[in-house]
């Protein structure tokens, strides 16, 4: 087996031990920004820099998804579970969708249903996500096996690209619905000329 094969699954092996923490192992007593930059960087080790060679995350990020609504402002300096968890998906989720599409997606989901919640779901997902991308493309292991990584990207970079375009058209038709249903609670303005009722 080729030297990059091999050096891909080591690194393929450790990234599916590496998985999301549970709900209840986030801290829950209030960290301030130096420690929750620390936390999120062990947590996001697995999705590495991003496409600049630049962190992940940083605080000015943060204070970016509070201002927008993204996140929850903290308490006092401090970030409970909820916001933690929130950054979470939105430094994962941003890397295939544009941010106001995060927003979108997560707003709807919170609406059905709370943050421990989302946050469970998205995990689960996440964390069976590339054995079940490998039994969709039939396996990666005849590529890994002849060295062939080349095909192993170009499938999943197909996948990701399939999946990002349905992500999106999704959350363009739930956000058109929702203007829908926002615009027939407001009242219908009067067209010019129109007569009012008698009383």
């Amino acid at each position: 087996m080729p030297e990059t094969s091999k050096e891909f699954l080591k690194w393929q092996s450790e990234a599916m031990e590496k998985k999301l923490p549970a709900w209840n192992e986030i801290p829950d007593i209030g960290l301030y920004m130096d420690q929750v930059m620390r936390l999120m960087e062990d947590y996001l080790r697995f999705f590495g820099e991003d496409e600049k060679g630049g962190a992940s995350i940083t605080p000015s990020m943060i204070n970016n998804y509070v201002k927008m609504g993204l996140v929850p402002p903290p308490d006092n300096k401090k970030y409970d579970r909820s916001q933690i968890a929130t950054l979470i998906l939105v430094c994962i989720l941003k890397q295939v969708l544009s941010i106001s599409d995060v927003g979108a997606l997560l707003k709807s989901k919170l609406a059905v249903m709370d943050m421990e919640e989302c946050y469970n779901e998205f995990r689960d997902v996440l964390n069976t996500a590339a054995s079940e991308l490998s039994d969709l493309t039939g396996g990666f292991d005849r590529y890994i096996e002849s060295g062939d990584l080349v095909n192993v990207a170009m499938t999943v970079a197909v996948f990701s690209n399939v999946g990002r375009a349905i992500a999106k058209k999704i959350i363009a038709l739930e956000s058109a619905a929702e203007a829908a249903a926002e615009a027939k609670k407001k009242p219908s303005k009067k067209k010019k000329g129109e007569k009012e009722e008698e009383k």
